[in-house]
């Protein structure tokens, strides 16, 4: 039934607002969040002076009846939207709970939400609501359906990369999905993504006064889509030969859209010196060929730029040599005695890689 509230009597009453990931939903036509604070804003100063009000969000904080309206209000002003939530039925447990403390004898509990699938897919499966407002004292709940979502969504996956850790002077290819959520009366929309390399800037990225200051970025390619209503699209980017270190970067849609959150994907590379690799034959000829295949480059063992640092020596002088100085021991045609000896297997068991 519709809620209740004497003009004259107070009322304790607990306003729970669903500021799940849902509530940034924002179009020309409709600001999901703002609205739920217009509601709460409403119901606020309707009130009798004397009512008490509690006003509860997803977040992890105790529900607690605000000292006053002033304050009630300032905590709806703060309202924003959040990533990680708590579940709506604990939420609405912990309201009920709540009113139910006051003395008053009209308790309420007025539940904004967008009904979102994502948030009651999950309440579904929760038991226990109906007999936390069955019980004595009664608690009316109200939920208020800030109605459809109308408008539409493009999202990205967390990319996909070819090689993480590649080597100097080379392109990595990385994907990411792309998907669109709208009706299915929308027409067919064109999606431009853009691949950014932020420069490296040792006091960036920092926060300042809130916001976040991150390093300038510049655009190393794009690609553009047309993606269905409901459908998806794969996006192929390629990022550029760097140099060695740690590089940040995303992937960003082009253009606005109801939810900004998922416009972007952030990833780090990092590019790796040369892997130092021993290689230990007997034949020279046949160490300068596999070099080859294992740095997959056309030029000798000791290119600058190859994923490996391989070095080579015959079996005689393996003894001499310092094994943990390397990733990796390739023994090609070794004797015997190579194959047994002691710091060898001392060095694969503690966790290096021995190819015969």
């Amino acid at each position: 039934p519709s809620i209740a509230i004497d003009s004259i009597e107070p009322v304790s009453i607990a306003i729970v607002l669903d500021n799940s990931t849902t509530s940034v939903w924002k179009t020309g036509d409709d600001d999901r969040i703002a609205r739920m604070q217009d509601l709460a804003t409403w119901m606020t100063t309707r009130l009798p002076p004397t009512s008490r009000i509690a006003i509860i969000d997803r977040s992890a904080q105790p529900a607690a009846f605000s000292l006053d309206v002033t304050s009630a209000m300032t905590k709806i002003e703060q309202l924003r939207p959040l990533q990680v939530t708590q579940p709506i039925a604990s939420r609405l447990d912990a309201a009920a709970r709540l009113v139910r403390t006051s003395d008053l004898p009209n308790r309420q509990v007025l539940l904004v939400t967008d009904l979102a699938e994502s948030t009651w897919s999950a309440a579904a499966s929760e038991v226990g609501l109906s007999t936390v407002f069955g019980e004595d004292p009664a608690v009316a709940l109200t939920v208020f359906d800030l109605g459809e979502f109308d408008g539409f969504n493009r999202s990205l996956s967390i990319p996909r990369f070819a090689d993480l850790t590649p080597p100097r002077g080379a392109p990595v290819s990385l994907s990411t999905t792309l998907n669109l959520t709208a009706k299915p009366e929308t027409s067919t929309l064109s999606i431009t993504a853009e691949l950014e390399i932020y420069e490296n800037s040792p006091g960036l990225p920092v926060v300042r006064d809130g916001v976040i200051q991150s390093p300038n970025s510049r655009s190393v390619d794009r690609t553009s889509v047309r993606v269905a209503p409901g459908g998806s699209s794969e996006l192929l980017l390629t990022i550029p030969a760097m140099d060695i270190g740690t590089h940040h970067g995303r992937i960003r849609l082009v253009g606005e859209d109801a939810v900004r959150l998922d416009d972007a994907r952030y990833f780090t590379l990092q590019v790796l010196p040369p892997s130092p690799l021993l290689l230990i034959s007997d034949d020279e000829d046949e160490a300068r060929v596999l070099s080859q295949a294992i740095t997959a480059s056309p030029g000798m063992m000791d290119d600058e730029d190859a994923e490996f640092d391989i070095q080579w020596i015959e079996f005689a002088d393996l003894p001499v040599v310092d094994l943990q100085e390397f990733v990796a021991v390739v023994m090609l045609d070794p004797p015997r005695e190579a194959l047994s000896d002691e710091a060898v297997t001392k060095f694969a068991r503690s966790g290096g890689g021995v190819l015969v």
